[in-house]
């Protein structure tokens, strides 16, 4: 399967809606398979997908990395054969990483910025702050 792909049926039950195939994908167990209907642009593929173990390393990308189109081969990240990245690899993904630490850390403090500006609409519809009410002196 690729993005932007759109599954139109689950075990040839079509129109499934997304908690439909959330709910199925949930109750298989590894070695089991379901098959999927999907629409492609304007082609319709028919796939038998099998469940596998959930490893983690297969659950995240490094921040940055593209879309992807399924788990890649082992040292396909410029590892050795075993699958281990390389000191190198290991040095240019910190460097990395810290450089998408540095651009986020300045979009939120951007964020943060723009939300303490004066906006006349989002004063308007805010509540303002209730004074509580005096009591009497008894």
């Amino acid at each position: 399967m690729q993005n932007h792909d759109l599954v139109t049926a689950v075990n040839e039950v079509p129109d499934a809606d997304p908690e439909t195939i959330r709910a199925i994908i949930r109750t298989m167990k590894p070695g089991e398979s379901v098959s999927l209907r999907v629409l492609r642009g304007t082609e319709t593929l028919d796939f038998r997908v099998t469940a596998a173990a959930w490893d983690p390393k297969h659950m995240v990308r490094r921040l940055g990395a593209g879309g992807g189109q399924g788990v890649p081969a082992a040292g396909a990240a410029g590892g050795a054969a075993s699958g281990a990245p390389s000191a190198a690899a290991k040095a240019q993904t910190k460097e990395q990483l810290r450089t998408d630490l540095a651009a986020a850390r300045a979009e939120i403090a951007a964020l943060e910025k723009q939300m303490r500006q004066k906006d006349p609409v989002r004063d308007a519809i805010r509540p303002k702050a209730q004074t509580a009410p005096k009591t009497g002196g008894q």
